[in-house]
């Protein structure tokens, strides 16, 4: 194989895209979830950014 376009600047503008989008498809819901939580109630939110503070989820 030739990996020789790898280097090219493109590429990596390319590939710096995808993952920002991959990232971004993992953290919006989580985002919509905390601030449906937030509309829905104070003892909601608390129960979220309780969840949230679990070493698992950090």
């Amino acid at each position: 194989m030739d990996f020789r376009a790898r280097s090219h600047p493109s590429w990596i503008g390319f590939a710096v895209h995808r993952v920002s989008g991959l990232l971004l498809a993992l953290f919006l819901p989580l985002h919509f979830w905390a601030l449906g939580s937030a509309i829905q109630g104070e003892a909601r939110l608390d129960g979220f950014l309780r969840w949230a503070d679990n070493p698992l989820v950090k």
